[in-house]
């Protein structure tokens, strides 16, 4: 019997939230969170999905008939098994979850890339690649998912892996290429304890947007600009360049939430902010704000070991490193 796993890591924003649904450049990290998917054929009559999230659920279905999970279902649907086979299936992503609470990791995205490559492995279907187009109907499918939002720069993280620069190009679509933290720059990963939507703070931006086109444009504008010199400075080997960028990219984006009457640095968020300006190091939300994970980066290790100090006795700081492998498919048998 066919018996395919694969993996896929999570990510996190380090520069470009916002500005890149507007074709900026965003500079994301895979980080060593990996979601897994496993397919097994089966002799019975139906096929038996387990997926563990924040929450363990289980459905039993028969062949042609959908899972009612949606990323499950869109991968199945678009490719189709050229037979219909029964299966047994199990999706887990718990790790990109804490007490039950999502940290802003990228689980749905991690989940959609690794089924993906389970499903097209199982199914034995000629797999395609970024550069002829997985990416980008990965990035249609988790749009689809999210209500229609999204840059997909998450969905390129669990593909690609590694530091990726992500650029969305309305001609070419989305477009990834190999990139780095300046050398000695290190990061730490702080958990505020609460649960953020991206759909709804980029769906409150576009809102604001459509309000005032003008304010819109101008706000990006600057956040663009922001991104391009710390995306430079990454690449560039600049690491106090790349350290500026963070903190002058921080400031953006809190501006950027009053204007749109949302938190995108929450009270708890903030308070890290203090804690990191103590230390010398630089801080800011990674992703879309309203709670999730913050990122801290230092050059001096000693300070950046006292900040961890410090925010753990208020908040999580969650161990992660750089994970340089992307999907990852292993067929066990055939």
């Amino acid at each position: 019997m066919a018996h395919v796993v694969a993996t896929a890591p999570g990510k996190l924003v380090v520069l470009g939230e916002y500005a890149v649904l507007k074709n900026a450049p965003a500079l994301v990290m895979a980080v060593d969170r990996r979601c897994r998917a496993e397919i097994v054929s089966s002799d019975g009559v139906a096929s038996y999905l387990r997926a563990t999230t924040g929450e363990k659920r289980e459905v039993i279905f028969r062949p042609q008939v959908r899972s009612g999970l949606a990323l499950v279902d869109r991968v199945v649907h678009r490719c189709p098994a050229p037979a219909a086979e029964c299966w047994s299936g199990a999706l887990d992503s718990s790790r990109f979850f804490r007490e039950g609470k999502k940290m802003g990791l990228g689980s749905s995205a991690a989940a959609l890339t690794a089924w993906s490559g389970a499903w097209m492995a199982w199914s034995g279907q000629e797999a395609e690649t970024a550069d002829t187009g997985l990416l980008r109907h990965l990035v249609e499918a988790h749009r689809a998912d999210q209500g229609g939002v999204g840059s997909g720069v998450d969905v390129a993280a669990s593909l690609h892996g590694g530091v990726i620069r992500f650029q969305l190009d309305e001609a070419s679509g989305p477009r990834v290429s190999a990139a780095r933290l300046p050398s000695g720059v290190e990061f730490v990963s702080v958990f505020v304890r609460s649960s953020a939507s991206t759909r709804a703070h980029v769906a409150r931006f576009q809102a604001r947007a459509a309000e005032s086109p003008s304010a819109a444009a101008f706000w990006i504008e600057s956040l663009t600009r922001l991104a391009e010199a710390g995306v430079g400075c990454a690449v560039e080997n600049d690491a106090d360049g790349f350290l500026g960028a963070i903190r002058d990219y921080a400031g953006g984006l809190q501006a950027l939430g009053e204007w749109m009457g949302a938190e995108i640095f929450t009270p708890e968020h903030l308070d890290v902010m203090k804690l990191a300006q103590r230390f010398g190091v630089a801080y800011k939300v990674s992703g879309a704000g309203g709670g999730d994970l913050g990122l801290a980066f230092g050059g001096d290790l000693e300070a950046l070991a006292r900040f961890r100090e410090a925010a753990a006795e208020r908040y999580d700081t969650i161990k992660l490193a750089i994970d340089p492998l992307g999907l990852d498919v292993e067929i066990l048998s055939q």
